[in-house]
């Protein structure tokens, strides 16, 4: 994953937390889960010791910028509704001891949060979604088959597929609350593991670009 992309998110991921806290007071208390994300991929980030390049031709396509850019706002949705199912567990637990922890106070009810887990889910699945598939249409014209079965188009896959199943027990088994609040936990490693863990392990992937 190329330096410019880890900038765009270190970017991104704070914006999408300064934009849910501007429309709810409330809800700037997400902060505490996704600024140490930040903080831990500004470290990642920094250890890579990056250096200026030209720009591959394989990547002067506007299939790119769309796969990337919608790509950061599936990952900057999901990581929101990770913490806003940590802030739903941590709160539910706090309302079952005999004396409250007032900071809870200042976050949403557990409702509210139980609801905007799934929007944030939603909207993730959606630009998951259009990022999939212009990644295909870029694939098609770069490697003349929209899909390669690559171990991040893999990942890809099932973390789509991890956050349909989200919205599937959602909307048609009736699931709510704590189950639905660890999965939204659980999830975003699948994410994690698209985005930095296969080129980290695997150096294979159709994914790593070298300069032309």
């Amino acid at each position: 994953m190329s330096t410019a992309k880890k900038i765009f998110l270190l970017v991104l991921l704070p914006l999408f937390t300064l934009f849910v806290g501007w429309q709810n007071k409330q809800l700037r208390g997400l902060a505490i889960l996704t600024v140490p994300v930040v903080l831990i991929m500004m470290g990642y980030g920094y250890m890579q010791n990056p250096g200026l390049t030209p720009k591959a031709a394989s990547l002067k396509t506007i299939w790119l910028f769309i796969h990337v850019y919608f790509a950061w706002c599936a990952f900057g949705a999901y990581t929101l509704a990770m913490a806003a199912g940590a802030l739903f567990l941590l709160k539910t637990k706090d309302a079952k001891q005999p004396v409250r922890n007032p900071t809870y106070e200042k976050f949403p009810s557990v409702e509210k949060l139980d609801e905007l887990i799934f929007r944030y889910v939603v909207f993730g699945f959606i630009t998951d979604t259009i990022m999939i598939a212009a990644g295909g249409l870029w694939a098609k014209d770069l490697w003349g088959s929209y899909w390669n079965w690559d171990p991040v188009e893999t990942w890809s896959l099932i973390s789509w597929l991890t956050y349909g199943l989200f919205i599937h027990l959602r909307v048609t088994m009736g699931w709510r609350g704590n189950r639905l609040a660890w999965l939204a936990i659980g999830a975003i490693s699948s994410v994690i593991i698209s985005f930095f863990g296969v080129n980290f392990i695997v150096n294979s992937s159709l994914h790593v670009f070298q300069v032309r």
